[in-house]
């Protein structure tokens, strides 16, 4: 099963349906079955493909021994790139997204384009751990830093009189916006700010907002 089956197979579980009914989904996605034809087959072929199923997404949460493919799995170790890439790709969803993410993360230095077109046709137990394993570090590093991406109270009473959704701007280009005020603060280039380590930049940010906090208090 390649990364891209893995994700199409991934995206018909839903909490809607019993598990029965997910594992008929993936039996007949993988095997060409229509509905009709998998209400025809009988218990005993069902059970069979069920158990095929089964033992296809145990096998692939281990990444081989012999796996040449290297991707990063500490989101700590990225630079200010990557976390920027790897937020605007998760917008898409942890799933649709996995190519996308491990082309982020993949120790190569091909094209992303061309590295996420290859990861989607790499076997899935290739890849899989790595990205997951990276995913969880990722939200373990957001929570870090949640003070960072938390609301001010003066922004709070703002938002309270008024509330307006972000400016499109900022929906766009804040991570920008925010890799330019690092790399006015650092005296370095734009360029330059993307290949910062992660952890160094946003705590170049959090000092930022706490000293604009500073600043606006002693305006007061």
């Amino acid at each position: 099963m390649t990364l891209s089956q893995y994700q199409r197979l991934a995206a018909l579980w839903s909490d809607q349906n019993d598990e029965v009914t997910q594992i008929a989904l993936i039996i007949c996605d993988l095997y060409n079955y229509s509905a009709e034809e998998l209400d025809n087959i009988g218990a005993k072929k069902f059970l069979k493909y069920s158990k095929k199923v089964e033992k296809t997404f145990i096998r692939i949460g281990k990444k081989p021994w012999y796996s040449t493919i290297k991707l990063e799995r500490d989101a700590n170790k990225i630079t200010l790139g990557q976390f920027i890439e790897v937020q605007h790709f998760l917008k898409m969803g942890e799933i649709d997204s996995m190519h996308l993410v491990g082309a982020s993360i993949w120790k190569d230095k091909r094209d992303h384009g061309l590295k996420a077109e290859l990861l989607r046709n790499k076997k899935v137990e290739h890849v899989l751990e790595d990205i997951t394993s990276f995913l969880l570090s990722f939200a373990e590093l957001l929570v870090s830093y949640k003070g960072l991406f938390e609301t001010d109270e003066l922004e709070k009473e703002n938002e309270d009189a008024k509330v307006e959704k972000p400016h499109p701007f900022i929906e766009q280009y804040g991570w920008i916006f925010s890799a330019k005020k690092v790399a006015e603060h650092e005296g370095i280039t734009l360029e330059k700010a993307f290949e910062l380590p992660v952890i160094q930049a946003l705590n170049d940010l959090s000092y930022l907002k706490s000293e604009q906090s500073y600043q606006r208090k002693i305006n007061e």
